[in-house]
């Protein structure tokens, strides 16, 4: 009680703080006017003039606003945290849906502006990301890597007026420094590639090349590499930097200087297969599948292709079309198999296929020694649901042992001893999970369907709607409100 007596002691002070300093600010205004008589050429206009603020005035506003600032972000510090909490778990439309109700009530607060930009940026919606970096302070933007990021995603890069906006942004980021150099040599590629390279060169040969920079080093080593290699071609040393821009996430630039290079040497596998991976970085997928076609055409039987391509039809929901390419990477021998199963078997279950399903869950449980606990999460619930309850069953027994700790595996335990009539047991697994996370979504809905056996159905109801708040867009939710729907049909 006492802390929160204190708590709102200091709310109140700084509240009253803002308002006597608004008080005082705007009492400064009113006797800082003055009149000036403005001539037209026919008439003289008499206009009302601010002069300028002192330093003094200046100062107090500033503080003004900062306290404003720190009173809106205390009254949407929840919605800030709830964003947090969806952005560690990469759960980002959910996080971005919290920051842009935090922003709405907020709209000065950098804090906000951060998170918003940051998250569109990890979902790579660069326009988006970029509308809101533009929003802050230059002095807030210094060693911002992102932000540049996304000016080299977003701008065209063809014309020199847009090299000189970046030159310009480049100096604000990095006044100085290696980072300078590397996104300065990214520029002067663009305009000239050889001249950029040999220039480049010369300078990691120099005592003030550090090697501190880990995007320098990575073109450094390409160069390098160059060297070492016996056949003298240039189109190899060029597909070694490009390959190296790639790495460093310089996907813009990659695209043009590969472009630049087909130009000269066209089907140039290493590259195609470059330009086609930056695009797939940069979520245009009609891109990179074009190019990946053209690639898929020298080569028929690369086995990485063929997995890309699925990827790739994947996010563009041509499902049965990815799932034709990824059978084949498998069938060629691609050799992450438990990415490629997993990626089949959400094909499948959005083709309605549960049969296909189930047969890839088993695939890829059986992939490692020790499965993965959240697809052995999944395989179980979809063993119970669609498949065979004493596979479900076994899967249980065998793993529960060494993920004892997890709650999922005592809702299992739960769901296969209630269809065997087993209640008392059953009871028993569900506490022991509940005590272990008792925000589990598919805890929460077991322990509701047990009050509803029981008859307690205001118990039941609290479960069930736990379950439709914290966990969003699952199967859980809409189980839980098909139960919620049958308990308000009985009233």
């Amino acid at each position: 009680m006492q802390r929160l007596f204190i708590v709102f002691f200091i709310i109140l002070s700084i509240i009253a703080t803002a308002v006597v300093i608004n008080t005082q600010v705007n009492k400064t205004k009113e006797t800082k006017k003055e009149k000036v008589l403005i001539h037209t050429g026919t008439t003289t206009v008499e206009e009302v003039q601010e002069t300028p603020k002192t330093e003094k005035e200046l100062s107090e506003e500033a503080v003004r606003k900062k306290i404003e600032t720190l009173r809106k972000r205390f009254a949407v510090k929840g919605l800030i945290v709830s964003g947090d909490i969806h952005l560690k778990n990469d759960e980002y439309v959910h996080a971005l849906k919290k920051y842009l109700e935090a922003y709405n009530k907020n709209k000065n607060d950098p804090v906000i502006l951060n998170k918003i930009w940051d998250t569109y940026f990890l979902m790579k919606n660069y326009e988006r990301a970029k509308e809101y970096y533009e929003k802050i302070d230059g002095e807030d933007i210094q060693g911002n890597e992102n932000y540049l990021l996304t000016l080299f995603y977003t701008l065209p890069l063809a014309s020199e007026e847009d090299r000189n906006i970046l030159l310009e942004k480049i100096g604000l980021i990095y006044p100085e420094g290696e980072d300078t150099r590397y996104y300065t040599f990214l520029l002067e590629a663009l305009s000239d590639f050889h001249t950029a390279k040999l220039e480049l060169s010369a300078y990691f040969d120099t005592q003030e090349y550090t090697g501190e920079n880990e995007k320098l080093q990575r073109i450094n080593q390409a160069i390098e590499a160059y060297r070492n290699f016996q056949i003298d071609e240039v189109y190899y040393k060029n597909a070694l930097i490009i390959g190296a821009l790639y790495e460093n996430q310089s996907y813009r630039t990659a695209i043009l200087l590969g472009q630049e290079l087909l130009e000269e040497k066209p089907n140039y596998q290493p590259i195609l297969k470059i330009i086609a991976q930056s695009y797939f970085e940069m979520w245009d997928y009609e891109n990179a599948k074009k190019i990946l076609m053209e690639f898929n055409k020298i080569d028929q039987e690369n086995a990485d292709t063929n997995y890309m391509l699925g990827v790739i039809n994947l996010k563009l929901k041509e499902y049965v079309l990815s799932n034709i390419y990824l059978v084949k990477a498998l069938e060629i021998g691609y050799s992450e198999k438990q990415e490629l199963y997993r990626r089949l078997i959400y094909n499948y279950y959005i083709l309605g296929d549960m049969e296909k399903v189930l047969v890839y869950f088993e695939k890829l449980l059986h992939e490692t020694e020790v499965p993965d606990s959240d697809d052995l999460i999944l395989a179980i619930y979809y063993q119970i649901m669609y498949g065979d309850l004493e596979v479900a069953k076994e899967w249980t027994v065998l793993w529960l042992n060494h993920y004892d700790t997890i709650a999922d595996f005592y809702g299992f335990k739960w769901w296969i001893l209630k269809e065997e009539e087993s209640y008392e047991e059953a009871t028993k697994q569900l506490q022991k999970g509940f005590d272990l996370n008792s925000k589990n979504p598919m805890i929460n809905l077991n322990l509701g369907q047990l009050e509803m056996l029981r008859g307690q159905t205001v118990k039941a109801r609290i479960y069930f709607r736990k379950v439709v708040q914290e966990a969003v867009d699952t199967e859980f939710a809409t189980i839980a409100e098909q139960e919620l729907e049958r308990l308000d049909s009985k009233k």
